[in-house]
């Protein structure tokens, strides 16, 4: 991706700081520990293992809402190794999220950013009913808090896919990312939602509906940007869908995998609405040089016109072509060729895409031309 595009603010940096781990001290030895088998066990736990699980609980939360970072991170590090690995049974993350609750719910209260956002990470791994709650209640506020909230949802997407679900919201909570994209102002934190996104993909159970929020979330989004020009965060959240999207198709596409209509068609359209936000964005500036940051536009158009493709090849059951090079190459002109002509032609060319009558509106697509405007 273009190198304009490594630009981070300070809260976000603030953020993935409060969560990682630097220069971290040396692990104590535990007085009390919980064992695999415990983490393991699928049955009902026994007393002597809800004993073990909670005198770890008691002694590596007591500086959780510390002010020293170094302490704060020794007990959040201590917290998360029970997570690690695979296997980990329902019957041990819920037992661990219950005993967490009382002091995740302190952290969340708290007026200590950083501590909102320790608890956000922990209770994105548990990975529970009752602390997906937690993280979806601090998908507003400030930015950093949604920034964290947003990655959060991803730790419980991930987690699912590694281990047995101890949740029972996860289709409701995959769902709900196309209003958290589509109404999200900040594009950092939109860019997180998506990256979510893409994470719930790969719960095959969750995986249309993940398909389709992303892709409409994200198509809401670049509508209300109009013809405006993009900044270089807008550009990463475009980007990360649209490439998310491609690959998602493609991997559909090789495996010969059962795609939803609806899905393939959340696909394409988002890819329309890319490409005619880029043909805006070039009628806007009027002149070849004024178009902004014209590489990463051109990375936009490559990928969604694949989308489309994909997509087509996905409803239709055979191979489907746009049959034209939206992007250019060195032997045929598009968007690369940085010139009043060629500009203008890819308008053209779009037209013919998403305008009445355009390839999206009629099969294998019958999308409504009024979907791009």
């Amino acid at each position: 991706m273009h190198r304009r595009l490594n630009r981070t603010p300070a809260w976000c940096l603030a953020a993935v700081i409060a969560c990682i781990s630097v220069a971290a001290p040396a692990v104590h030895a535990q007085m009390v520990d919980i064992s695999d088998s415990t983490r393991q066990n699928v049955g009902t736990l026994s007393p002597a293992e809800r004993e073990s699980i909670k005198a770890y609980v008691d002694e590596n939360t007591k500086n959780l809402l510390s002010t020293d970072p170094l302490l704060v991170r020794r007990d959040r590090e201590a917290i998360l190794r029970k997570l690690e690995g695979e296997n980990i049974s329902v019957s041990f993350r819920l037992t661990y999220a219950a005993d967490l609750e009382p002091v995740l719910t302190k952290m969340l209260a708290s007026d200590n950013e950083r501590s909102v956002i320790n608890g956000l990470v922990i209770a994105g791994e548990l990975a529970t009913d009752r602390t997906l709650a937690m993280v979806q209640s601090k998908a507003t506020g400030a930015p950093a808090i949604r920034f964290e909230a947003a990655c959060s949802m991803g730790r419980v997407f991930r987690a699912v896919v590694s281990n047995q679900p101890a949740i029972n919201q996860l289709e409701n909570a995959v769902q709900g990312l196309e209003r958290l994209i589509a109404a999200e102002k900040n594009a950092h934190v939109r860019d997180a939602l998506i990256k979510s996104g893409l994470a719930a993909m790969n719960i095959t159970a969750q995986r249309r509906t993940a398909i389709s929020a992303v892709a409409r979330g994200a198509a809401a989004s670049i509508r209300a940007m109009g013809n405006g020009a993009p900044d270089d965060a807008e550009l990463i959240a475009m980007m990360r869908a649209s490439v998310g999207l491609r690959d998602v198709a493609a991997r559909a596409v090789q495996q010969r995998a059962a795609m939803p209509g609806p899905a393939a068609k959340d696909m394409a359209e988002f890819s329309g609405v890319a490409l005619s936000y880029v043909s805006k964005v070039v009628s806007a500036a009027g002149r070849p040089a004024a178009v902004p940051s014209r590489t990463v536009l051109v990375q936009l158009v490559t990928s969604a016109q694949a989308t489309i493709e994909l997509s087509g090849q996905l409803l239709s059951g055979s191979p489907f072509s746009l049959d034209i090079d939206l992007a250019g190459s060195d032997s045929q002109p598009g968007l690369r060729s940085n010139t009043l002509q060629t500009d203008g032609k890819f308008v053209v060319d779009v037209a013919g895409i998403v305008g009445p009558n355009g390839r999206l509106t009629r099969s294998p697509f019958d999308i409504p031309a009024d979907r791009f405007r």
